[in-house]
Parts: structure tokens; C-alpha cells; sequence
């Protein structure tokens, strides 16, 4: 006897309207809204799942519409349907849902409309047992997300609102942390624009699942930014963060350059002690040791090689790098290098790429963190127009010379007629004053100065407000062999270990969506193990993103340390490690941990990673599983996409 199952039938999207009920479905979710008095809800596969959904934008609410209109829509996202309703008291709603998909976006707009504008509603899954949160804690993280059960801490100053997520939040009922399961549905909240209007999500506890609310600004239109509510089975919530992702930067057209930058960068072996002669000794060891075979390439000289301070606000060489002395000024060892334009760091770019490697250069541009005085130690205050009320040391970033001087300093640093560098890092740009408007803008002008094709590394500040301005993201903290004891797998310590790589993690799905993930440098030098050296080099591995070692991985005896005859596979671990293969491992298990220290019932981090590799002849998978804690066993279930 033969068999046949059939697969359900795709619908595209409908809309119908029976009886004063405005239907958008497809063939896995539809919303429906009462045109009478404004009544929103949703269902997932036929089973109601969102509830009580609202908007109120400049004063008004949806509790009611006058017309609407639906048209087709063919674009990036796919093929569907837009309905635009409009408000009773004025202004519209747009809500777009499209053939086969778990998400429709919904925006507001009203003429003259300021303030906030808000979408509320119910995710009704249940009564709530353990809810896991992805997001970053309002105005505390810089747009990095993390893993935490819902509520956690209770009640702490220092740790706010796990509930409130800046741009996005993913939740998802996992019933004990003890047994996870994927039994729930799960809901992801996310902001489609990226202009500067402040979008924030957040859920709250309800008998029967969770509130939500999505908000933002209204621009000069009075248009608010557009939302996406994103509601799927438990099982597929994690891969369809990626498509979250991808919708984001197909909405924005987000470019970034399309080589993935892998090399080496002075930081973690020279310090602020690097010099002329360090990366000559640092780019002959990547030709040597035949690292720049294997795709290192990018030699990125980082803080140390700038006059003055760290953030000095003298972007030009000093005397390690072969700065010009001002023969005008009395004592050379004081102020000796006043000519801003000198030649000194072109020089070094040639050398770097007359050794087949590209140069890329560190800076921190937003502040001058010099001493206030003339004092024989410091440089003293470069720009005092550039801060008015300040004195110029931290930059007001709305003035349009600070703008100007940022595009200066970018084409400085990248025109080939200039210093000639093709990478750029951009550090502690959470610097400076303005509000995010103005933050963004500084971010632009700086992007507007480099040569097209430069790559630029952003770090330390908000993430969102650099989409569409920068290539890469730092997605955490800095890296490091551990310091005062500590171990470099110490996951307790939130910097200067292997902590900050791992929850990078959590940012996997934005990889090449809407920036290139870094997850700072691949150590494999002692004190590490050869076991902790081969799950930092996986891990780095499996980021899609940058590669860049920070060790002396030329030195022999450091590399070994006490792990003598080691040299060689630790060098390897590097080789094996490059080039980037671009696609971010996929962390099956995102919602099952706490984003904290392994502990003897849960890791403290996702285990379980799968990276699908398509080839001509079709598709396969990797699969990693990660034992952070050091369990005996793993038992684990892995439904493939």
C-alpha cells in the first residue's frame, strides 16, 4: 500500500471583511481588527495568542477606524499585503503581513503628532512558569543583549529593568531551568527603522502570559518608527531572531564592506608601549610564521602610537612612531610634534603593506582626555571650541566644526594621498555630548571622511545608533588572559577573560545582517590550557565574524609558558581558526541558560551550536557542543532547521 503525506497547503496572505472584522492571514497567523471600536488580536495556527493590542500616537488611540485600504506588496520581505486603516480621530495605522511568515509589522503616523508613540497588547501562552528575556537592560548595556529569567533581580539600583529592552526583546517560557523544554510559543518585539527616535520593548507578567509594549519617537511627519511582533513556535523562535535580523537591514539597505577583516592587533602584546619597531616585528612574524597565508592580513595598530594621552585629541604620531619634532617649539620632549599632518604614520602604512598586509589604525575620537594645563607631562586642550561650556574636552557632537573635524580625521587617516590606512577603530565612542540624534550624526560625519571601502570597527557605545554607519561591532567587553589570580575561564569576571567572547554570543544573529560581529581577540598563548586555547580558537571560529590575534604568537616561550612543546599545535589552533567563514554559529539552546557563571545543574551559556553550510549539491550542518561547566554528560534533543 502506498502512503502519501501531504505537506499543508501555503496560503498567501488574504484580507476579509466580515462583518466589521478586518482579517490579514496567511497560512500561519492572521491579526483581526474591529473597525467599530478599534479591537486588535492575533492567532497562531488557529489558536488565539495575542490579545488586547492598541496604539496611541500624539493623544490619539486606535479605538476606532473610518476606511481602509489594502494594496499588494512585492518587495525585499516577500510578497503579501499592507492595510492602511485610518484612525477615527485622525492619523493612520499600517499594518503588513506577507505570504508564510510569523510576523507582521505595524506602524502609526499623525500629522503633527510629538511625543511617544506606543503598541500594547497580551501574548497569551500561559500562566507564566520560568520566562526567559533576551534584550539589554534599558539604559544600561550599550545595546548589548544577554539571556536572564524574567523579573531578575527583583529589586537592584545597579541592574534595571530586565524587562525593558532597547530596539529589541525575545521572550520565551521554557517551564524550569532545571529541565528546559520547547513547549511555548515565543514572541520577539523589534524596531524596523534606525532612525534616531529611541525605540524601546518591553514585557510585564500577566495571568495568562505577558504584556507588551513597543514605543519610540515620532520624526518631523509626525511617523513613528514601524514595529515588527514576531510570534513563533517555541522550536523555531531562535531561527527566526535571524530572519528579525535580516528584515532590519533589507528595511534600511545596510551595507558594510564585504571583506570580513582577520589579522593581528598590537594591543594585548605591546600595550601602550607599541612603537614603530613592534610592528615591524609584528608584521614580519605574520610572513614568517606564514599566518598571513592563512588569511591574516590585517595588522591594526592600537592605542600607543597618538601624542598624548589615550584620548588626546592629537591624532598624529608621537616619537615611537617617528613623529616630526616642531623645531619652534624649545623642548622637544615636551610638546614635539605639532605638525598634524606629518608623514610619519603614512610611512608606516606603506611598510605594512609593503609586506602584503593592510594597515589599520586605533583612535578615540569623541573626547579630549588630556590634563586642562600646559604642564610639562601632557599636551594640553587641543580643541577648546569644540566644547564651549566644557573647556573642549568632551565634544559637543550637534556643532557642525566637530562634525567637519570628524571627516577631516577619517579622510587623515584613509586617503590615499594621506596616511593611506584601510581599517579603522573607533573606540570609546560613547564619549562626547548630544542626544542620540546628534550621536548618530557624529557617527555619519566620521563614516562620510573615509575612503570608500574602508573598513571601520566601532566599540564601547550604543549599537544601534551605529547601524548603516559602521562595518563591525564590538558585541561585548574586552578579552584577556585574566588578571590579580584570576583564571582566564573564570566566568564569574564580566572583563579580561574568555567571559566577554561567549556573550558575544547572544548577538550572533545580527552577523552580517546589520554589522559584522567581533568578538575582540582569539588568545591561545599561555596561561591557557591547550583544551581552554581550542574553545577560544571554536568559539572565534564559529562567530562568522572577525579574527584578530592579540598574542606574540611568534614567541616561542610566552606561547608555551609552562606547557612545554606546545608551541607549534597553539600556533596551529591560529591557522585552523582563519579565515572567517562568515555565517554565525546558530546557539540552539539561546533560552535554556542564564547569560552568568556555569554552575553544577546549568551551564551558564548556550552549549549547543549549528552552522548550516550550503554547497551546490545542498545543505549540511555543523554541530558544536560547548561544555563550560565541565559536565560528565549532555543529553540534549536538536531539531534541525
Amino acid at each position: 500500500m502506498l502512503v502519501a503525506v501531504l505537506a499543508p497547503k501555503l496560503q498567501p496572505v488574504t484580507v476579509t471583511n466580515v462583518g466589521g472584522i478586518l482579517t490579514i492571514a496567511n497560512s500561519l497567523m492572521d491579526t483581526s481588527l474591529t473597525l467599530s471600536n478599534g479591537a486588535w488580536s492575533a492567532r497562531l495556527g488557529g489558536s488565539p495568542i495575542l490579545s488586547n493590542l492598541s496604539g496611541s500616537i500624539g493623544g490619539v488611540t486606535t479605538n476606532g477606524f473610518q476606511t481602509y485600504q489594502e494594496v499588494d506588496i512585492n518587495n525585499a520581505f516577500g510578497t503579501g499585503k499592507r492595510v492602511v486603516l485610518t484612525l477615527n480621530a485622525g492619523g493612520s495605522l499600517t499594518v503588513e503581513m506577507y505570504d508564510n511568515e510569523y510576523f507582521f509589522t505595524a506602524q502609526l503616523q499623525r500629522s503633527g503628532a510629538t511625543g511617544t508613540c506606543s503598541i500594547s497588547g497580551s501574548f497569551n501562552f500561559g500562566a507564566p512558569r520560568t520566562v526567559m528575556v533576551w534584550g539589554n537592560r534599558d539604559g544600561w548595556d550599550i545595546g548589548r543583549p544577554q539571556v536572564r529569567v524574567f523579573g531578575y533581580p527583583p529589586s537592584n539600583p545597579w541592574q534595571p529593568n530586565w524587562n525593558r529592552s532597547e530596539f529589541a526583546i525575545a521572550i520565551q517560557d521554557i517551564g524550569s531551568l532545571a529541565n528546559p523544554v520547547d513547549d511555548r510559543p515565543g514572541m520577539l518585539i523589534g524596531s524596523l527603522g534606525i532612525d534616531a527616535l529611541d525605540p524601546r520593548c518591553q514585557f510585564d507578567t500577566a495571568s495568562n502570559g505577558m504584556t507588551f509594549r513597543a514605543e519610540s519617537g515620532v520624526d518631523a511627519s509626525g511617523r513613528a518608527i514601524p514595529f515588527c511582533f514576531m510570534v513563533a513556535p517555541a522550536d523555531k523562535l531562535v531561527e527566526h531572531m535571524e530572519h528579525y535580523a535580516s528584515l532590519l537591514g533589507i528595511q534600511n539597505n545596510v551595507h558594510f564592506t564585504t571583506w570580513i577583516p582577520c589579522g593581528t592587533c598590537t594591543w594585548d602584546s605591546y600595550g601602550d608601549n607599541v612603537s614603530s619597531m613592534s610592528v615591524v616585528e609584528m608584521a614580519n612574524a605574520m610572513v614568517s610564521t606564514r599566518l598571513r597565508e592563512y588569511g591574516y592580513t590585517v595588522l591594526q595598530i592600537d592605542d600607543g602610537w597618538q601624542h598624548g594621552v589615550r584620548e588626546s585629541g592629537s591624532w598624529w604620531a608621537n616619537r615611537k612612531f617617528n613623529g616630526t619634532p616642531d623645531p619652534n617649539f624649545p623642548d622637544p620632549n615636551v610638546r614635539p610634534f605639532a605638525t598634524v599632518d606629518n608623514n610619519a604614520m603614512r610611512g608606516i602604512a606603506d611598510f605594512i603593506r609593503s609586506r602584503g598586509l593592510v594597515p589599520g589604525l586605533w583612535i578615540g575620537p569623541l573626547v579630549d582626555a588630556d590634563c586642562p594645563d600646559w604642564r610639562g607631562w601632557c599636551w594640553g586642550i587641543q580643541n577648546p571650541s569644540f566644547d564651549p561650556s566644557g573647556g573642549g574636552r568632551t565634544y559637543r557632537l550637534d556643532l557642525p566644526i566637530v562634525r567637519d573635524y570628524l571627516t577631516d580625521l577619517a579622510d587623515k587617516i584613509t586617503n590615499a594621498g594621506r596616511w593611506n590606512f584601510e581599517y579603522i577603530k573607533s573606540d570609546f565612542m560613547y564619549n562626547g555630548q548630544g542626544n542620540i540624534a546628534a550621536r548618530r550624526g557624529a557617527y555619519l560625519a566620521l563614516r562620510q571622511g573615509m575612503r570608500a571601502g574602508t573598513h571601520m570597527l566601532y566599540s564601547n557605545a550604543n549599537q544601534w545608533l551605529a547601524i548603516n554607519a559602521v562595518d563591525s561591532n564590538r558585541a561585548n567587553d574586552d578579552v584577556g588572559y585574566g588578571s590579580d589570580g584570576q583564571s582566564p575561564f573564570d566566568y564569574r569576571q564580566q572583563t579580561y577573560t574568555v567571559t566577554p567572547a561567549i556573550r558575544c554570543v547572544y548577538q550572533w544573529c545580527f552577523n552580517r545582517k546589520i554589522w559584522i560581529n567581533d568578538y575582540d581577540q582569539v588568545h591561545q598563548r599561555a596561561p591557557l590550557t591547550m583544551g581552554q586555547a581550542r574553545i577560544w580558537s571554536v568559539l572565534v571560529g564559529l562567530s562568522g565574524g572577525l579574527i584578530l590575534s592579540g598574542d606574540r604568537f611568534w614567541d616561542r616561550a610566552e606561547m608555551e609558558g609552562t606547557f612545554t612543546g606546545t608551541f607549534e599545535a597553539r600556533l596551529n589552533l591560529l591557522k585552523v581558526t582563519a579565515p572567517s567563514y562568515g555565517v554565525a554559529a546558530r546557539p540552539i539552546d539561546l533560552f535554556h541558560h542564564v547569560s552568568t557563571y556555569a554552575t553544577a545543574t546549568n551551564a551558564g551559556f548556550p552549549q549547543v551550536y549549528v552552522v548550516p553550510v550550503d554547497k551546490p549539491w545542498g545543505r549540511s550542518y555543523i554541530l558544536n557542543v560547548m561544555n563550560w561547566n565541565g559536565a560528565a554528560s549532555l543529553n540534549k534533543q536538536i531539531n534541525l532547521p
